[in-house]
């Protein structure tokens, strides 16, 4: 490279910006330094110039160049200068004359120093060869010239910066919020976050001071929900120079063999100090664990899940070795251990609450209907009135008739007791008391008269009581659901439904009754969308719908079913009570309470089991649920009309007994729809999911087989209600005494509500079963889905107090294995058969069962 050749690339760095040119200039003077080896003359001077130049797309000759010279191999140490030669004399016009300049005079370089000579190097580029050559050569001047015009990067901007180093922040404190670990600020706390960030977003791009204030306070307020301290949000520092951008962020960055050995020592200090942190926490997270219990609720669940995903997060940095991270984020993971334990003490105050207002109501309420109960004569003295029935058309007998008669409503019992006490006062008031003879007939009707004043004065004292006691009740409940501070206790809604069903309570304190479960209703339903927002899995949505009573009941059926359903009506789940199982159910099995839910879970677990050998019947997911201390079984909703002719005898008689026009338009319209899909959707149903229904019900032993124990989606069939499968043998003997399970009910037209079609085949009724569904049972393993039975029973068992094995022993499990052998067997036998076949043919080996059950005893 010549003189001219450097002296333009001289130029042209140099008119990048003063920096980068003195940068050059210094490189170019002190390469040769004895004091400069090569890593301290590649971090003083080609590096800081690489790194700027190498900024600027336009400059990429220029960084290949420095990338080049930056390669080369270089001494340790320097030969030294040589002196820098004697200046040669200025011209003048006169001893001591300075040299007059125009601007034509040309203007010379600053003298060159004399290169050493030059070093051998193996292998040199071209390039790097001129440059050693140009050294050495005659200084001449530089040739003027003119930068080019280049248009500097926009300055970065601070708020973009911020905002980005103060995301995870942000972002953590906004999971908390949603989470709803802060209780019952989240939503106002929720809200005042969204503003801030907001406006500032809205002001980044016209108003940069104001969106960096709005910023920082938001910053703030996310460090108080976090619980720790960022730095993160502070704006970044402007670079150096206006006119040379910064070394972008992941720029390596020389280091010296000192530095390495400090940042390992830094790393390994960060790493001791990390594990003993996070060492000393270890006791709060299993303590946090532990609260979240079968009882617990959603707002434990959701702080449960913000603290184990915050412990991802800290895993992953400690798998990437980032210990100060990992470090740094332990605080914010003991304050959210210490809001999964403020969620389980609210959460257990509103249980306590809704305890003491299930046990005043179920006091009450006990009292009151006992009180109605025993307020009629007792049977001792129903012997004693039929004696005294020759003295029928006297007072007495009028007083005697009166009590007697135990009216069935409260208006007409007070009118009796006051009649029946005015004529036994009358009585005794017209025969007195002669001496003391002890057998005198008189004497026998004056003590039967004084013990009806006695039974009609207590009734109404009762009376008086039960008003005094409902009244304080309504008003209490009334107050809860005023205060806000937690659902009210559904269960006193069954209580006060005791009352306004009770035609032996006046009137007006069924009105007060049903009035105050309409406000429980709301003031509970009001509360259900913020508790919603932090319930996630299905066990903390069912109960957080329930006890927000957000549900329905049912028409038909015999067991107390609840439907809950979301915002838009849709059905999400079924609960059905242990408490509300059916008696006929449970007398059907010989079993006592809770042997219906237990039914359904293990039904589901073993329909679980099927699916996963290929036979999937569309059977509802069912799992046990606690609320309020009482259990029961949470049932999928699923889509779909019910063919019920139950339900549908339950509205149109409610239609029939309805008084008022406009309630009985709404029912009459309702019978009328109910009719016409009893009458059109069982003709839509598929053969394939009819078979599915039948199998389902054969393979767990549902034998209450009923066209109401179904839900038909478009032309799909679903089994559902399991609370009698697994039977017991008091089931097959009393089946043995009378007709055997309806299966072939499922294959014609349900009821008599259309004579015309009632009994009539219906399509699916003729066809065969798929060669694959065949296989998938002739493949099942009994023994396995035995299995899957017997361990989901002792996991439910455990869990309700009260349960034990009894409720569903091995007998029922030796029933369920033979109905499942048989169904193999039938259609190992004969693959292609019809459904109607089939019906018939376990139909026949039930009979044979059944009678060979009874048989044996």
């Amino acid at each position: 490279m010549d003189d001219a050749k450097f002296n333009a690339l001289y130029a042209s760095l140099a008119s990048r910006g003063a920096s980068a040119g003195e940068l050059l200039a210094l490189a170019a003077q002190h390469a040769e330094h004895p004091a400069m080896d090569e890593k301290s003359f590649a971090e003083a001077f080609i590096r800081p110039v690489m790194a700027k130049i190498a900024a600027r797309e336009q400059f990429f000759k220029e960084a290949q160049l420095g990338r080049q010279i930056m390669g080369r191999p270089m001494p340790a140490k320097a030969p030294p200068k040589p002196p820098r030669p004697a200046a040669a004399p200025r011209p003048a016009t006169e001893p001591g004359a300075k040299q007059p300049m125009t601007p034509d005079t040309p203007v010379a370089a600053p003298p060159r120093p004399q290169a050493p000579p030059q070093r051998p190097v193996s292998a040199p580029s071209d390039r790097l060869e001129q440059f050693a050559q140009a050294r050495t050569a005659a200084p001449q001047p530089a040739p003027p010239f003119t930068a080019s015009p280049i248009t500097a990067p926009p300055p970065p901007n601070p708020f973009e910066a911020a905002y980005a180093k103060a995301k995870d922040a942000l972002e953590s404190a906004e999971k908390i919020i949603a989470g709803g670990s802060l209780g019952a600020r989240s939503a106002e706390v929720g809200k005042a976050f969204a503003d801030l960030k907001a406006e500032a977003l809205a002001r980044s791009k016209d108003d940069g001071k104001a969106a960096m204030l709005n910023l920082q306070k938001l910053v703030a307020l996310a460090e108080k929900i976090n619980g720790t301290r960022t730095l993160a949000a502070r704006p970044a520092p402007p670079p150096a120079s206006p006119n040379i951008a910064p070394p972008p962020d992941g720029a390596p960055k020389p280091q010296r063999p000192a530095d390495a050995a400090q940042g390992a020592q830094t790393g390994d200090d960060n790493r001791k100090k990390y594990e003993a942190a996070a060492q000393r926490l270890v006791p709060d997270i299993k303590a946090a664990r532990a609260l979240q219990t079968p009882a617990s609720g959603a707002l434990v669940g959701a702080a449960v899940r913000n603290m184990l995903d915050l412990s991802n997060v800290i895993g992953a940095a400690v798998a990437k070795g980032d210990y100060a991270t990992a470090q740094g984020q332990l605080g914010q993971l003991a304050n959210l251990a210490a809001a999964v334990g403020d969620a389980a003490k609210l959460e257990a105050r509103q249980r306590a609450a809704r305890d003491a207002q299930r046990k005043e109501s179920t006091t009450a309420v006990t009292a009151v209907l006992g009180s109605l109960d025993t307020s009629v004569p007792p049977k001792d003295m129903a012997n004693k009135l039929q004696e005294a029935g020759k003295a029928a058309d006297t007072d007495f007998g009028k007083a005697m008739r009166k009590i007697e008669k135990r009216a069935r409503s409260h208006d007409r019992m007070m009118k009796d007791y006051t009649e029946a006490r005015s004529f036994a006062q009358k009585y005794l008031a017209d025969h007195p008391r002669k001496g003391k003879v002890k057998d005198d007939e008189t004497e026998k009707r004056r003590k039967l008269a004084e013990l009806a004043i006695a039974t009609t004065d207590k009734w109404f004292a009762d009376q008086v009581s039960n008003r005094k006691k409902i009244e304080a009740l309504c008003t209490r409940l009334s107050a809860d659901a005023g205060k806000g501070d937690g659902p009210v206790a559904i269960a006193v809604l069954d209580d006060l439904q005791k009352i306004i069903d009770s035609p032996l309570v006046p009137q007006d304190l069924r009105d007060m009754a049903s009035a105050t479960a309409d406000k429980i209703v709301f003031a509970n339903r009001l509360l259900a969308p913020a508790a919603l927002a932090s319930a996630k899995t299905d066990p903390e949505r069912g109960k957080t719908l329930l006890e927000h009573a957000r549900f329905k009941r049912t028409d038909g059926g015999t067991s107390d079913v609840k439907l809950l359903t979301e915002d838009d009506g849709r059905i999400a789940y079924a609960f059905k009570s242990v408490e509300g199982e059916s008696d006929g159910g449970l007398r059907f099995l010989g079993l006592g309470k809770g042997a219906s839910t237990l039914r359904e879970v293990v039904s589901s677990k073993i329909h679980d089991a099927f699916a996963q050998a290929g036979l999937d019947f569309g059977f509802p997911k069912t799992i046990l649920l606690e609320s309020d201390g009482k259990h029961g079984a949470l049932i999928e909703g699923i889509k779909g009309k019910m063919v019920d002719p139950e339900e549908h005898g339950a509205k149109a008689g409610r239609a029939d007994g309805e008084t008022d026009p406009v309630k009985k338009a709404v029912l009459d319209a309702e019978v009328a729809d109910s009719l016409r899909t009893m009458n059109t959707l069982p003709e839509k149903v598929s053969p394939d999911s009819m078979q599915n229904v039948i199998l389902s019900q054969m393979l767990t032993c549902q034998w209450d087989c009923k066209w109401g124990n179904l839900i038909i989606d478009g032309d799909r069939a679903r089994p559902i209600d399991a609370g009698t499968a697994i039977p017991t043998r008091d089931v097959v003997k009393e089946f043995a005494g009378g007709a055997p399970p309806a299966f072939k009910n499922l294959l014609t037209h349900p009821d008599k509500y259309d004579t015309a079609k009632f009994g009539t085949p219906l399509p699916h009724a003729a066809q065969p079963f798929p060669a694959a569904k065949i296989k998938a049972i002739k493949d099942l393993d009994v023994e396995a889905i035995i299995e899957v039975a017997r361990k989901e029973r002792d996991a439910v068992i455990k869990s309700v107090p009260g349960m034990d094995a009894s409720l569903m022993d091995e007998s029922c499990f030796d029933i369920m294995r033979d109905s499942i052998n048989a169904v193999k067997a039938i259609l190992t036998k004969k693959p292609d058969q019809t459904l109607e076949q089939f019906v018939a043919a376990y139909t026949d080996w039930f009979e044979d069962y059944s009678a060979k059950a009874l048989a044996s005893g």
